[in-house]
């Protein structure tokens, strides 16, 4: 009897859990109005706390002195809003400020122009360009605020009957340009007739293809919604075909005023021009939409989903995993990056398949923003890439890192408060390294330098001391500034890694004296586990020693006093064949904020850098 009573009190438990977890799925997910847009929609943004935002952005964690910010911040918004009510609509300040705070969150829908023909989508037939659609669904907490608009507004508005609705005609408040309401519940629909007209239909009839039944916006919905304050999805392959029709519906340029011959030569690069154009849309047309969020204290997530039936390409794809080489590079340094790789020959292989097969499909490699030439070798001599390495072809050096799973760049100081610049990465091949060392530091210069030889650790470390070649060729005195830099640069090779930079820095990535960025790297609002990792430690740099090159010491002293000394900014990257993904921690809103309303730091900065 007590295991049954066991097992009901489990169940009962478990419903309410589940019940719980869908409850808060449903209150938390934002709405959308996506089922009243037709699937063809090229952008969708919500932008959620619109009545609260402003007080939000701002935060004591992420700014020194956050109170002074948010009240120029406070004293801005005021006078924005007073503006916006006395000058564009000509009322009391307060009727605009209770319309705002009343915002739970405005949903702007983007469509392609109305003038694409009924059925012609996918054809690239001759089409006027138009602007695209714009419909704006303001969703409020209470419609009073609205209705007070309108009364204030008076004779400027005029009722119409559109569809069988009654809207709102404010085209005399908006100058001239058309601009119809319809208020729809708790929510007030804005834009043009013909759009408005669609939405009122789709209202009362339902929408048979709508944006909200499309697979890429409900997944990306579903997974971003309630991640940030600014929601966002753009369908590009919507994107594509509306560019399309504005390249081809473009007017073509007359040049009636120039002479037969110049005139022939303008209207050819006026085609080649429209050719480039086309081409240029399709370089990259495995990616099918991008969707994200942003939130008010900065996080970001920026997704970009291959189109249906493709992949991402090969090259672009890596296995994530948290970064062993973070484990190297010492905790001092304010900047690193590390990325990962699925082997260089075989991202250089993936690479080379994917040039052969865009160009197969008329895409020209200076649409990829590349090189002739350089894309040539990789095309047709990617096996002799593979075995040497660096190659020349036609006066460009083509240099193929032999990266295997990890390469990592960053900057830091060295004990003496000497700055330096380093690399590492894991080697997959000892010859093409040794070639590759060989070609770049000794044939490549093609001149002899005076290598001297360090051995520190079991590693002999080549380098070159730039203060001595100065000395000799000079009057023995560096440049300004440079004497808080790390001269003695070189190369080593390891059983494991490849070390480039700095000496110092090279000894501290052998052997780690210290504590090393993966013991203070925080990973909120950014994946522990990517493919691509960079970090910014910006408050530890500013709070740290004062550099002795004094432009850049009195810079330091100017930001110190707003950053904390805790701001580490981060962003990663991970990928896999159906999506790539960007996320980042950077508090954008409230930095953006500082930077925009603080006259102090304005007239700081500019003395600390004159």
């Amino acid at each position: 009897m007590r295991f049954f009573r066991l097992l009901l009190a489990i169940a009962v438990v478990g419903a309410a859990g589940v019940l719980g977890y869908l409850a808060f799925r449903w209150v938390a997910t934002p709405r959308h109005f996506a089922d009243l847009v037709a699937a063809d929609a090229i952008a969708y943004v919500r932008l959620s706390g619109v009545g609260t935002l402003s007080d939000r952005i701002v935060r004591e964690e992420d700014l020194l002195g956050a109170r002074e910010v948010q009240e120029s911040l406070d004293r801005w918004y005021a006078k924005t809003l007073e503006e916006a009510g006395r000058g564009e609509l000509g009322v009391p300040a307060s009727v605009t400020r209770n319309l705002i705070e009343s915002i739970d969150a405005i949903h702007v829908a983007v469509l392609p122009p109305a003038d694409v023909p009924a059925g012609g989508r996918g054809e690239l037939a001759s089409v006027s360009a138009g602007d695209p659609q714009v419909i704006l669904f303001v969703e409020m907490a209470d419609l009073e605020p609205w209705q007070a608009l309108v009364s204030e507004l008076g004779s400027r508005v005029s009722e119409k009957d559109l569809s069988g609705e009654k809207v709102y005609d404010l085209t005399k408040v908006g100058g001239g340009t058309q601009l119809l309401a319809w208020p729809m519940g708790d929510v007030v629909v804005l834009s043009t007739e013909k759009p408005l007209a669609d939405v009122i239909r789709a209202k009362e009839d339902g929408l048979s293809d709508s944006l909200a039944d499309t697979e890429a916006f409900r997944e990306a919905h579903g997974r971003f919604a309630a991640e940030g304050d600014l929601f966002f999805f753009a369908n590009l392959a919507v994107v594509r075909e509306t560019m399309a029709r504005e390249i081809e519906g473009a007017e073509a340029p007359a040049f009636d005023w120039m002479e037969p011959a110049d005139r022939e030569r303008a209207l050819a690069e006026a085609r080649e021009r429209k050719d480039a154009d086309r081409r240029a849309l399709h370089a990259w047309n495995e990616f099918g939409s991008v969707a994200g969020a942003v939130s008010a204290d900065g996080r970001l997530v920026v997704e970009v989903r291959a189109a249906k039936g493709k992949k991402i390409p090969a090259f672009l794809v890596r296995d994530s995993e948290k970064k062993k080489l973070l484990e190297r590079i010492p905790a001092s340094a304010p900047l690193a990056v590390v990325a990962g790789y699925e082997g260089g020959k075989e991202t250089r292989r993936s690479f080379s398949e994917w040039l052969k097969e865009k160009t197969g499909a008329g895409v020209r490699v200076e649409d990829l923003g590349m090189e002739a030439p350089v894309a040539k070798q990789l095309m047709e001599g990617l096996s002799q890439l593979e075995d040497e390495v660096v190659v020349i072809a036609n006066d460009f050096m083509i240099a193929a890192i032999p990266v295997d799973e990890e390469l990592a760049f960053f900057v830091a100081p060295n004990a003496a408060g000497k700055w330096g610049i380093a690399a590492i990465f894991d080697w997959e091949d000892r010859r093409q390294i040794e070639t590759f060392n060989r070609k770049i530091f000794q044939e490549g210069s093609r001149q002899e330098l005076p290598w001297q030889t360090l051995e520190y650790d079991g590693l002999s470390i080549r380098f070159l001391d730039l203060a001595e070649m100065a000395a000799e060729k000079g009057d023995g005195k560096l440049p300004e500034g440079l004497e808080q830099v790390q001269l003695r640069v070189g190369y080593a090779l390891d059983d494991e890694f490849a070390y480039y930079g700095s000496v110092d820095l090279i000894r501290e990535l052998r052997r780690p004296t210290g504590k090393t960025i993966a013991d203070v790297v925080r990973y909120d609002g950014v994946d522990e586990e990517n493919c691509f990792f960079f970090t910014l430690q910006v408050g530890p740099f500013l709070h740290g020693p004062r550099s002795q090159f004094e432009p850049l010491a009195r810079v330091q002293e100017v930001l110190r006093r707003r950053i904390p000394a805790g701001a580490r900014y981060s962003a990663t990257v991970t990928a896999d064949e159906e999506r790539v993904t960007l996320r980042s921690n950077v508090p954008f809103p409230g930095l953006a904020a500082w930077l925009a309303l603080d006259e102090d730091f304005h007239e700081e900065f500019r003395k600390a850098v004159e």
